[in-house]
């Protein structure tokens, strides 16, 4: 039964939030943080198929007011596994204040090989607290929730080594 319970905690966290009062089209002022890019890097070759890879994840405050909220509420997370139902978080950059433009970035390096026949997917996604909504500072609350996330299919990363 937990077994049940922890993977249903970890599908709801990597949806893109929905069903808030937040207004998909920004206004005038409004902070939205949303991430833009996965960035696959080759960072060492051992082999012609083996080697180091970074996966960068880019968010940008496409808004025109600044994302100000605290320490804790917010962080960009690059997440991989074989589907999007089964991810395990690799690597997570807590972030603060965003001004409209400013640009937060998380990465995480492993080892490649491209004989894996089934590479993960990696997706990026924007992590809020729950409570970021209600909590009484509207300058925290992301404008548009659809830009959230992002991902791209691990098999790309074979096209580094080409």
């Amino acid at each position: 039964m937990n077994r049940h319970i922890a993977s249903i905690s970890v599908v709801l966290l990597l949806l893109p939030i929905s069903g808030l009062t937040c207004p998909e089209d920004c206004l005038e002022g409004q902070p939205n943080p949303a991430v833009i890019s996965i960035d696959f890097n080759l960072v060492s070759r051992d082999t012609d198929s083996t080697g180091t890879v970074e996966i960068v994840g880019t968010v940008e405050n496409l808004g025109s007011g600044t994302f100000d909220s605290a320490a804790g509420q917010q962080a960009v997370q690059i997440w991989a596994g074989p589907s999007l139902t089964s991810l395990n978080m690799l690597a997570s950059q807590p972030f603060e204040d965003l001004a409209p433009g400013a640009q937060v970035s998380v990465s995480y390096e492993l080892e490649w090989n491209t004989s894996n026949e089934f590479p993960p997917i990696y997706r990026v996604i924007l992590s809020y607290d729950p409570d970021i909504y209600i909590d009484g500072n509207d300058d925290n609350d992301d404008c548009a929730t659809s830009d959230n996330a992002l991902q791209r299919d691990g098999s790309e990363i074979n096209d580094l080594f080409t």
